[in-house]
């Protein structure tokens, strides 16, 4: 992709600083920082593997796949780092509790939140610092989301929005993420009201396909919400051939759900099974996916400097992943089976 000859780090340094200004519009980003890692190790450039690692972790996270390669990267990068070189060492911290978030090791995470705070602060370059406080913050609204407590995670995801406004990026992607997460946590709220505040904020940032598709998400939600059943219907179907188009699958069951309860109002039942059907049937997928994910970083088990993220989880990971291949299982065969629809209704 670069050529033969090798690479100086100051050419490695330069790529690296175009490709991390967008890599939703380059469809080769991936495969190019993987060669720049590659080009890095061949001339003993730790600083140049180090950063071809954190970008990848940042398009999984903004892909939203890969958690495993994520934890593994961001293990990696630990490794690599000098123990003086507290920004790399912050942003792992911060990728890698993204990754176990999602994973749903909350515990570990959050403690990997902190551990990224405290090297944070000695980063002296306050527009890197403001995106790690963004990174963070973001990470505690979603770790206290799970967790069920409001309060923190709306304040977590109001100190995300304001960091967001220092962010000098173009578009401000972060801006445009963290509004479209206020609109849904005050949709739970049942405040479209204030929800339609923040989407309003979201579309005057510049997207693309995948950012759309979860804008139209969030509209077609605050549009039911309101009533307006028939609108929202539009703004399911924009969201659902978009997420098509990108693959994201954790968004394609969420609309799925939510269609499903659409045609359940309407007293629909054919479609409303084919929706719910569609829904679960990824959710089972995505569930498999992070069960070979849980299994694939287990064997990362010590951590440099922390505990190990698996200690007293294991006889967790083998219930759960145990759980979710016996539920597959049971819904492999009842998708063998011809099951009269009657039959399912009743049920």
């Amino acid at each position: 992709m670069f050529g033969q000859k090798p690479l100086k780090k100051e050419e490695i340094d330069s790529i690296q600083q175009s490709l991390s200004s967008n890599f939703y519009g380059n469809k080769n980003y991936e495969t190019a920082c993987t060669e720049l890692y590659f080009r890095s190790k061949e001339i003993n450039y730790k600083k140049g593997q180090i950063q071809s690692l954190l970008l990848i972790c940042q398009y999984y996270i903004a892909k939203k796949e890969n958690y495993d390669q994520i934890f593994i990267k961001t293990k990696e990068v630990e490794n690599l780092a000098d123990k003086s070189d507290h920004q790399s060492l912050a942003f792992a911290k911060s990728y890698g509790a993204t990754a176990l978030i999602e994973l749903g090791f909350l515990k570990q995470a959050k403690k990997k939140i902190r551990n990224s705070n405290n090297y944070g602060k000695s980063i002296i370059n306050s527009k890197v610092r403001d995106l790690l406080d963004f990174n963070n913050f973001q990470n505690f609204a979603h770790y206290y989301k799970l967790e069920r407590k409001k309060d923190s995670t709306l304040f977590y995801l109001n100190k995300a929005l304001k960091t967001s406004l220092s962010l000098d990026t173009n578009p401000n992607l972060k801006y445009f993420e963290i509004n479209l997460q206020l609109a849904e946590f005050f949709i739970d709220q049942k405040n479209p009201k204030k929800a339609k505040i923040h989407l309003a904020s979201a579309t005057k940032i510049k997207r693309n396909d995948f950012q759309n598709a979860y804008l139209f998400f969030i509209q077609a939600k605050i549009e039911s919400t309101l009533g307006e059943y028939e609108i929202s219907l539009a703004s399911y179907e924009k969201a659902s051939s978009l997420a098509l188009k990108t693959n994201d699958a954790s968004l394609q069951s969420s609309i799925y759900g939510d269609l499903a309860d659409f045609y359940n109002r309407k007293k629909d039942l054919e479609k409303h099974i084919y929706y719910l059907k569609e829904s679960t049937k990824i959710k089972d997928s995505l569930n498999i996916v992070h069960s070979i994910q849980i299994d694939k970083i287990s064997v990362y088990d010590k951590e440099d400097g922390d505990d190990s993220i698996f200690s007293g989880n294991v006889k967790y990971i083998w219930i759960v992943s145990g759980f979710l291949i016996f539920a597959c299982f049971l819904y492999w065969k009842k998708k063998k089976k011809s099951i009269d629809i009657n039959f399912i209704i009743e049920k």
